[in-house]
């Protein structure tokens, strides 16, 4: 067996590094199996190649702090009213965490042909799911509305988005297509280094163009103004951390840590200025201000350890209904969920 994996790695390492990009464009909910399984791939071909265990799973400092987020999760999941669902969402965690780590040393010892093949692979997916987003932008979504008819199993468990004459599928919310787009963009970066990569002279200016100008025109045809307002965002840290390196990376990370701290005054803050009232703004904006200063008001109840992941199997549909009216619902402002949830010491 070990030695047929090694006579078809190239066309292995091509499917799976073609796949993983295209199936999380197509289906952003697969995004946590698919990078499993891959990590769990690049895994196996490390150890095929005589890689330990040991080496791909070393505990570090990095890894360390890992392991002590993941047991105070464990801990915190505890005490939830869904015991059950919020040790699921720490196990996946913990798993994701430890395969992304063995996954990335294992690929610091891939060589030259290895990269390329599956770099050229993401591109080629990538550039595939970037299609399927803008032909389905483009046409209502023309071939989500025909699975959802031929297959109905396949459709979404509330039917909010879905517009029905009777038993089949007319009209998609368009903001459905949100998390495809989102996905899309937290690709561009990757993807940007890879074609440097891969390029040069001028055709590289050329590719990195391509793709950048394609990504933004999905981006801004979508009607996820999150991800419009995080193009423009990522633009100036992708182009100052090609420049500065360190610093821009030292930035970002006391930027992240200072955002857990000032989340929930600034949330409460801004919707006492009435910020969510003022008519400029998208509505998803303001719907969120008013999320984010409910869900801020609900962090001193357990300030310190916070009121658990999962409060019960209906504990959203009852936030949505005690929130403010135009709340979209609760999980809109994850730093704000991760003050009510985890409390100021994980915070």
């Amino acid at each position: 067996m070990a030695n047929l994996i090694m006579r078809r790695e190239p066309a292995i390492i091509g499917v799976l590094f073609f796949l993983a990009p295209f199936v999380t464009l197509v289906a952003p909910m697969a995004t946590v199996p698919v990078i499993i399984v891959l990590a769990g791939a690049i895994v196996g071909i490390a150890l095929i190649h005589g890689q330990s265990l040991a080496e791909l799973f070393r505990f570090d400092r990095g890894l360390a702090l890992f392991a002590l987020v993941t047991a105070y999760l464990l801990i915190n999941a505890s005490w939830s009213l869904d015991v059950p669902r919020a040790l699921n969402k720490v196990l996946w965690f913990g798993l994701v965490v430890a395969m992304t780590f063995a996954a990335s040393r294992a690929l610091c010892r891939w060589n030259e042909r290895q990269i390329r093949i599956a770099v050229t692979a993401f591109l080629v997916g990538m550039t595939a799911g970037l299609v399927f987003i803008a032909y389905e932008l483009a046409t209502r979504q023309d071939f989500m509305r025909h699975l959802y008819n031929w297959l109905p199993a396949t459709r979404p468990a509330g039917f909010k988005t879905l517009r029905l004459e009777g038993e089949k599928v007319v009209a998609i919310a368009a903001f459905e297509l949100n998390r495809n787009v989102a996905v899309m963009l937290l690709m561009l970066w990757p993807a940007l280094l890879c074609l440097s990569r891969l390029t040069d002279g001028r055709r590289r200016a050329v590719a990195l163009g391509a793709l950048f100008v394609a990504t933004a025109a999905v981006v801004f045809c979508s009607q996820h103004e999150t991800s419009k307002l995080g193009l423009a965002a990522g633009i100036i840290v992708f182009v100052t951390a090609r420049l500065w390196p360190r610093a821009v990376r030292i930035g970002m990370l006391t930027i992240w840590c200072v955002a857990f701290v000032i989340v929930v005054p600034l949330a409460t803050e801004m919707a006492k200025d009435g910020l969510q009232q003022v008519p400029w703004r998208p509505y998803s904006a303001r719907s969120r201000i008013t999320l984010w200063a409910y869900t801020a008001q609900k962090v001193p109840e357990a300030p310190l350890l916070g009121v658990s992941l999962e409060l019960d199997p209906h504990a959203e549909r009852r936030s949505i209904v005690a929130a403010p009216r135009g709340a979209p619902g609760r999980g809109q402002g994850r730093r704000t969920d991760i003050g009510m949830e985890n409390g100021s010491a994980f915070s």
